[in-house]
């Protein structure tokens, strides 16, 4: 990300060209915008100026697979007691289901009817149609997906039904 793509008064963040070449703004939440803020002063006093909110030395970016990199290490820093061999594989793109499946369940304990707010969330994670959002539905955990705000007739709806033919 560029500087000039991180707004640290509204908390808007521009992201350019993503997925299927579309941009986007995503709004943080308070207390991410609180860390962006401290964050940008403190690179600031290391790096006063660069193209980059995360700044590499010489003003280049990080790689994807630098990102990928680090982000394996924060985490397996983040789980102390639990050796590496042990921990998951994750990825930065699981932050994009984590925050899906987050929003579902805040739906669902709110008793809100999933039907009725997926198209916000398909809007807000840029999906091109419906169904890719309600993927998502599948990695809720099992208690939840049994839960009365799901309506599985509509839901089923959102996927055509394929006959299987013969040869």
């Amino acid at each position: 990300m560029r500087r000039e793509d991180v707004d640290l008064k509204t908390g808007e963040i521009r992201i350019l060209n993503a997925k299927w070449h579309k941009s986007r703004t995503v709004v943080m939440s308070n207390d991410m915008l609180s860390l962006a803020r401290e964050y940008a002063a403190m690179r600031d006093a290391a790096f006063s100026s660069g193209d980059y909110f995360f700044p590499q030395k010489q003003n280049k970016s990080f790689s994807a697979v630098t990102m990928q990199t680090k982000f394996r290490m924060f985490f397996a820093q983040s789980q102390p007691d639990i050796p590496e061999d042990l921990l998951p594989v994750v990825r930065v793109y699981d932050l994009r289901h984590r925050f899906a499946t987050t929003v579902l369940n805040k739906w669902l304990d709110e008793k809100r009817n999933l039907s009725s707010r997926l198209p916000y969330l398909q809007t807000y994670m840029g999906h091109k149609d419906l169904a890719a959002t309600a993927y998502y539905i599948h990695l809720l955990p099992e208690q939840l997906v049994k839960n009365s705000g799901i309506d599985w007739d509509s839901m089923n709806d959102l996927l055509p039904r394929c006959e299987l033919w013969e040869k």
